[in-house]
């Protein structure tokens, strides 16, 4: 019984401070960004945006949705 519980505690160390590692000195997740897009920066210029330009996005959205 003692066997079991400190292995059990061995292999808990183990795992925290595997996790541990990797958090702190381990690979950053990558992006998911699709295949063939364009990762953009926003600009710091401020913009308008006319109730137009929504209108002909909505239906430039809504018309691809539907194929």
């Amino acid at each position: 019984m003692k066997r079991k519980v400190l292995l059990f505690l061995v292999v808990l160390g183990l795992l925290v401070a595997i996790g541990f590692w990797q958090q702190r000195w381990g690979q950053r997740p990558q992006e998911n960004i699709p295949y063939g897009a364009v990762k953009v920066a926003a600009s710091k210029k401020g913009g308008t945006v006319s109730s137009n330009d929504v209108y002909v996005l909505s239906k430039i959205i809504t018309g691809e949705a539907r194929g």
